[in-house]
């Protein structure tokens, strides 16, 4: 409680504080003054203990990569998947993370990676040799139909995706 008071003090008390590097310095002195802790964990071991260690983590630079998703010739179509292989190091457990890549393929520009509505997400380990990336069109747009029906509010056949798209991957 006494850190407590003393930080919400030194973030309140901007009377003699004219330049924001005197308030760094009330704030860094209220985080450092452990005399009133009779050994508690300070403020910075609080936090640097909520934090996990991702020292070892593979998206550090290893196990990272690209793949190319086909949703195929236009019209396209709402989903599609990419098998990613050569990865001897994976197991059962491995974390996979996918994202949609902003990359020109031949069919679509950056920034069209980064606008388009679909999801990509990782799924199906093979220990040993990799895994697959899924790809989903979000959208809820339908086609209009052809004749006016009052009982099909929903249109016709909904939006498609087409052509090649970047994906990243990383896993650990």
């Amino acid at each position: 409680a006494v850190r407590g008071q003393a930080l919400t003090a030194a973030l309140a008390d901007t009377s003699a504080m004219s330049a924001a590097a005197v308030r760094g310095q009330a704030l860094t002195a209220a985080l450092a003054d452990t005399s009133a802790m009779s050994g508690q964990p300070t403020v910075v071991q609080l936090i640097s203990a909520s934090f996990v260690d991702t020292s070892a983590m593979a998206w550090k630079g290893n196990n990272v990569g690209t793949s190319v998703l086909n949703f195929g010739a236009f019209p396209g179509k709402s989903d599609a998947s990419v098998a990613v292989t050569g990865q001897t190091g994976i197991v059962a457990g491995s974390v996979i993370h996918a994202w949609i890549y902003p990359l020109a393929t031949a069919d679509h520009s950056a920034d069209e990676h980064k606008i388009e509505t679909f999801q990509v997400f990782a799924a199906d380990i093979v220990p040993g040799t990799g895994f697959t990336i899924y790809g989903v069109n979000t959208s809820q747009l339908n086609e209009p139909t052809n004749t006016p029906d009052p009982f099909n509010s929903t249109g016709g056949q909904g939006t498609r995706i087409y052509g090649q798209w970047t994906v990243g991957w990383d896993w650990s």
